[in-house]
């Protein structure tokens, strides 16, 4: 109950925050609920993609939508809940490599404190949440200490399956701790391989029908990724602190930065005590495969070629694992270790804090519905947006009223992409909408602005013809 009420309470800022607003990636995961609400479509994965599978954060949104309406609010309270449960499975992971409550019940609140999951803890991103969630999950059917049951290992070979094709990037860091468990009976690899085996050539069959919209191109060689093994450090440090949003990083309060410095210190400095004891005995440990896991979870961030902090979300999880594992090695670290969580917690709560204040937009709720009213009221419908994620914005706080068109074909629900086109075509009254001063390298000179906005009536064919595709 505890974790429970800590969890909740320490995002009520953020929550009751007049900042508090989704992303145009979030609102493609709320309209994709809508949806399923209203019976119109069933999607596994995130809209005009074939991975990032978003079901469970669908299911999770869906009550709260059923009953509470359709908001905001809604979307990030139940992706909170989710996040939680993840939370929960990760102590009672943490319970099962130590029958010391206390040490767990300390770890786990630091982690609830880490300005790293502020804002993600909350976000509906297509598949982020579920693979946290399910890997805890993972972590604690791989650690307790009845998974004798024959049934266990199948479990976890599906729940592998669903953290991979929701979001794999907790893969590098959970791959080694299966291999130590699974060698310790070799049948138990072949328990984990057969459902994986099985669900895996099931989704790429479903996958065929999919529509791509979007495929990420932002990896590099390997070879070419090598210079970018010095920026691990910068790297961590910005996704420790939290206050980033895709690739732009903000510069983090002196609070948050300090305790974000300590935790890459503790997750830098695990793998080199791990390998000075190996060295040493020549031993392969539980702690020297955790550390493992962060080793290989801090490895694939050199093949990204963008700075982008969400990529080491995982990180924290196997830090806190490994670092159960180190104190329950070294006891009389631990009495050391509990006055820096301290310290942590407390600096993490005020961090926690000033995220009420953190925005990733130009525009916030009000002003932003403000301004979709008015297109409504004006009898504009239909619209144009060079921003693929204000597109998003515009069709979910608009209710849907005022659909938008994406600059490429066939967007990511084609049904909107299209109808824009027909209606754009038969003369209807259309626009051209963005955030001020921001034209994609367009000649604009809007009809108006407002509200941080600009919109540009019935645009010409031949200006949008230079950034959109047409049916």
């Amino acid at each position: 109950m505890l974790i429970v009420l800590l969890c909740f309470i320490s995002r009520l800022p953020q929550l009751l925050s007049d900042k508090l607003l989704l992303d145009g990636d979030e609102c493609v995961v709320a309209i994709m609920t809508k949806h399923l609400l209203a019976g119109k479509d069933v999607s596994f994965f995130f809209y005009g993609q074939a991975y990032g599978f978003s079901f469970i954060e669908c299911l999770f949104i869906l009550p709260f939508f059923a009953l509470f309406g359709i908001s905001t609010i809604c979307v990030k309270t139940s992706m909170l809940l989710l996040w939680t449960i993840g939370v929960i499975f990760l102590y009672k992971a943490l319970t099962a490599i130590s029958r010391n409550t206390t040490t767990s019940l300390i770890l786990i609140l630091t982690f609830v404190a880490l300005p790293a999951w502020a804002v993600w803890s909350m976000k509906a991103r297509g598949g982020y949440l579920t693979a946290f969630t399910v890997t805890s999950i993972i972590l604690y059917l791989l650690f307790k200490k009845e998974n004798n049951a024959p049934f266990t290992y199948y479990i976890i070979g599906i729940l592998v399956v669903l953290v991979y094709q929701s979001q794999p990037l907790w893969l590098p860091g959970l791959i080694p701790l299966l291999m130590f468990k699974g060698f310790e009976n070799k049948k138990r690899l072949l328990q984990m391989a057969i459902p994986i085996i099985i669900l895996s050539l099931a989704f790429l069959l479903i996958k065929q029908s999919l529509p791509q919209f979007y495929v990420p191109k932002d990896f590099i060689s390997l070879q070419e990724s090598i210079k970018n093994i010095p920026r691990i450090p910068t790297f961590l440090y910005a996704s420790q602190h939290g206050k980033y949003f895709f690739d732009q990083v903000q510069q983090p309060d002196n609070i948050t930065a300090l305790c974000a410095i300590l935790l890459c210190a503790i997750t830098l400095t695990l793998p080199i005590i791990a390998l000075i004891s190996f060295i040493r005995s020549g031993k392969i440990t539980l702690f020297t495969v955790t550390t493992l896991s962060i080793v290989l979870t801090l490895s694939y961030t050199i093949i990204s070629e963008k700075l982008e902090p969400r990529y080491l979300l995982p990180i924290a999880g196997f830090t806190f694992l490994s670092l159960q594992v180190f104190l329950v090695e070294r006891p009389s670290v631990a009495k050391l270790f509990y006055p820096v969580a301290a310290i942590i917690i407390v600096m993490g709560g005020c961090s926690l804090y000033t995220f009420k204040n953190f925005v990733f937009c130009k525009t916030s709720e009000k002003p932003f519905r403000q301004t979709l009213q008015y297109l409504a009221d004006n009898n504009v419908h239909y619209t144009y947006c060079n921003d693929n994620l204000l597109t998003w914005q515009i069709i979910f706080y608009s209710k849907e009223q005022v659909l938008c068109h994406e600059r490429f074909l066939p967007g990511r629900y084609p049904e909107y992409t299209h109808k824009v086109d027909s209606a754009y075509n038969a003369g209807a009254k259309t626009a051209l909408v963005g955030f001020e001063q921001e034209y994609y390298g367009l000649d604009i000179r809007p009809s108006l602005t407002m509200n941080g906005f600009f919109i540009l009536y019935n645009p010409p064919k031949t200006l949008l013809q230079k950034n959109f595709r047409f049916w």
